[in-house]
């Protein structure tokens, strides 16, 4: 199977995942997810880091209307040239965010199933945390536990633990404001049960135009998926929320506490 690793497969792989991010039962309950994340914080300025063809920047406009300055990062270059044309209301940016950073800051920085598919995530995380605005936030969804063969196709190098999180934001001087487990028991066994079939699964789900018989089993899997227990620690998706003191020092720390 392929590795996704260049900007070049990245390009390829997003043209082939337009209905896979519209329709996924697992990207949809994200978007749904991270509006619940970050509901009760003020926040004018949004970049979306690892924006792909930009689904949570649309979406983030519609839900979020007081969030009027949006950006985009991606480390596929003609992804980033594609949006910019479709979406000119909103400012986008190849970043390879192991080594580069955007120079200016945002009350609210996503990194939505990125670090997933980083070697060198501790420099990754300084970076993001470096755009954070002090006061603001930075939120980041990635998934947890076993690896799949879909997930190596699609690039995952490894999966990130709830430890790792929390020492790796500390450590980008972000304090946790709470945390959340999400997909067990129903998005769990799905993963397995799909993964029994890789090839097959990708090839009928994994790429190109969804047919209506296909929305409408991805649709069936999403409403199922809101039968998963919160914070159930099978869960295989984390939901991380950090904030950036609003100045370096007298701050008094926000105790971490994990999502309902």
């Amino acid at each position: 199977m392929r590795e996704a690793t260049t900007r070049e497969t990245y390009d390829e792989q997003w043209r082939e995942l337009g209905d896979f991010i519209r329709y996924n039962p697992g990207a949809r309950h994200r978007r749904r997810l991270v509006g619940r994340m970050v509901r009760g914080i003020a926040f004018e300025s949004v970049l979306d880091v690892g924006c792909g063809p930009g689904e949570m920047l649309l979406w983030i406009r519609t839900a979020f209307p007081d969030a009027r300055t949006l950006w985009g990062a991606d480390f596929a270059r003609e992804t980033i040239t594609r949006n910019a044309e479709r979406m000119p209301w909103a400012r986008f940016q190849a970043l390879d965010v192991e080594q580069e950073r955007i120079d200016r800051q945002f009350d609210l920085v996503l990194c939505s199933e990125v670090v997933e598919h980083l070697h060198d995530r501790p420099a990754a995380i300084r970076n993001l945390a470096a755009m954070v605005s002090p006061g603001g936030h930075l939120l980041i969804t990635c998934p947890t536990g076993p690896m799949f063969p879909t997930e190596r196709y699609f690039g995952h190098v490894t999966h990130p633990t709830v430890d790792e999180l929390r020492n790796r934001g500390a450590d980008g001087g972000l304090e946790t404001v709470r945390y959340s487990h999400w997909g067990w028991p129903v998005y769990a066994m799905t993963k397995r049960l799909t993964n029994l079939w890789p090839e097959f699964a990708l090839k009928q789900f994994g790429q190109g135009r969804y047919s209506w018989p296909k929305r409408l089993v991805n649709h069936g899997l999403y409403l199922l998926n809101f039968a998963n227990l919160p914070n159930a620690p099978g869960g295989c998706q984390l939901f991380w929320l950090y904030r950036k003191p609003a100045q370096a020092s007298g701050m008094r720390s926000i105790g971490e506490k994990r999502s309902a």
